[in-house]
């Protein structure tokens, strides 16, 4: 292991698997609160992903918040987003990875549904300029 910061191969491996879950669990809706109500540290970390270097884990935690996030229910958007800084999600945008791309933006358009959020996502003035540079 080249790099002291990286993790174990097989706690990458662990870790991997543990998001395929539960992106996959996450994509029916009736299992949004149970997810958003029992794995917050895992939605805690995909919050917070600027020293993460796995491609792998950022895809794959763009893909659980945006199935988190496709519930239209205001009350979820809260639980989910939380104490969350709901503009740390601009740095999925800024990955040169169009599927990490796509899922950020699936994960801001269904958010903005939610006037809190949306409100806060335009004062923010961080998201806008973002989403133009991934229509180029």
């Amino acid at each position: 292991n080249d790099d002291e910061n990286e993790s174990p191969l097989l706690l990458k491996i662990i870790r991997r698997r543990a998001l395929i879950t539960l992106v996959n669990y996450a994509k029916n809706e009736d299992n949004h609160a149970l997810i958003i109500a029992n794995c917050g540290n895992v939605i805690s970390h995909a919050f917070h992903l600027a020293e993460c270097h796995d491609l792998e884990v950022i895809l794959l935690s763009a893909m659980l918040l945006s199935n988190l996030s496709h519930s239209l229910h205001a009350p979820l958007h809260e639980q989910l987003i939380g104490e969350h800084d709901i503009t740390a999600l601009d740095l999925y945008l800024g990955y040169r990875n169009d599927n990490i791309q796509i899922f950020a933006v699936r994960t801001l358009a269904a958010l903005v549904n939610t006037d809190k959020f949306a409100k806060k996502l335009i004062v923010s003035e961080k998201i806008i300029p973002l989403l133009c540079l991934t229509t180029l």
